[in-house]
């Protein structure tokens, strides 16, 4: 018997600024990924509000503010409902959305809405993009941590990272560190066709990244607002699944005996056991020009 959970993919359907249409389209999407036989799930990145970018005819300031209205408080009625979504399906499951912070701040997040009860791991993104972060000309906040959790039963140490963060080294080697076996990559980007690509491409990365670090990883993109195109990539950095452009619910099984066999040789052909952070720490500064 393989050690394994499936995993739904929940590429939804959104449009931009349409928080009702959206949010309704992320719980159905939920309940199709129960009734479908899902352990676990994942959803878009900022899927409620569809992740609009700033348009000609706003300033970026106007963009940005909008954004901070329209996020998410923890405490409110969108957020409450997928805790009890949650609980009712008996479905762990983890989906992005502006998160409203202290001070008129945002934060573009993705929670772990757990089957038992409660939001019981929130990622804030570390890496955001100059539209995106408030250290430039957006509207987010970045985040300060990375932090893992457990899923299908706590057979599989999880943790997430969002769009971004996956083209950032750093990121695969912090969830890697804290023993992160599956990570989860809400997104909001256009993405190629993995099997017939040829130029560079952010699938790439991912695929390089997953492979060095041992993990699997699924990208779950947007549907309409964006491409599509989500992908579980596994161990080896190989393509087990990628989906079409169009909104549905894909369940695909991750067999965690991969990673577990792969981590096991931890001084083989991979030679992660050959890690040596006492030197590259002397190379790596604490703060970038």
């Amino acid at each position: 018997m393989t050690n394994s959970f499936q995993l739904a993919m929940c590429q939804v359907e959104t449009t931009e600024w349409a928080l009702d249409t959206n949010f309704a389209n992320a719980v159905a999407s939920l309940r199709e990924a129960k009734e479908k036989g899902a352990d676990f799930a994942v959803c878009p990145e900022c899927v409620i509000h569809g992740y609009p970018l700033a348009k000609s005819y706003e300033t970026h300031e106007q963009h940005d503010q909008r954004v901070k209205d329209i996020a998410e408080p923890l405490d409110g009625e969108r957020i409450t409902t997928l805790i009890a979504l949650a609980k009712e399906l008996s479905l762990d499951f983890v989906l992005g959305f502006a998160e409203e912070g202290d001070n008129n701040q945002a934060y573009n997040t993705a929670a772990l809405f757990s089957a038992s009860g409660g939001i019981t791991n929130l990622y804030r993104k570390v890496h955001c993009r100059g539209f995106e972060s408030t250290w430039q000309w957006g509207p987010f906040t970045p985040g300060n941590n990375f932090s893992t959790y457990t899923i299908a039963n706590e057979r599989c140490t999880a943790g997430t990272m969002i769009c971004f963060d996956r083209e950032r080294p750093e990121s695969f080697l912090s969830l890697r560190h804290l023993g992160a076996e599956f990570i989860t990559c809400p997104l909001a980007t256009n993405t190629v066709n993995i099997a017939t690509h040829q130029e560079h491409s952010n699938e790439s990365m991912t695929q390089a990244l997953a492979a060095a670090t041992e993990s699997f990883i699924t990208v779950v993109n947007h549907s309409h607002r964006f491409n599509g195109g989500s992908f579980l990539i596994g161990p080896d950095g190989e393509c087990i699944h990628q989906m079409g452009a169009d909104a549905a619910v894909d369940i695909v099984e991750v067999n965690l005996d991969m990673v577990q066999a792969l981590r096991a040789k931890r001084f083989g052909w991979r030679g992660y056991g050959y890690s040596r952070p006492d030197i590259y720490n002397k190379y790596i500064p604490s703060t970038i020009e």
